[in-house]
């Protein structure tokens, strides 16, 4: 179940991620980029651990 909803956070975050790239709000992909990493890293490790 963490494994699907950090899989969702990962789709939402490159959604998150080409809206703000489309609109030139550069400043503001921080956070996006963060918890991308974060999530993939959670998914990542939630796969090699099962």
């Amino acid at each position: 179940m963490t494994v699907a909803a950090a899989v969702g956070l990962v789709l939402v975050q490159i959604g998150g991620i080409t809206v703000h790239v489309r609109r030139g709000e550069f400043r503001v992909l921080g956070l996006n980029v963060a918890l991308l990493v974060l999530a993939v890293v959670e998914v990542w490790l939630a796969t090699i651990w099962l």
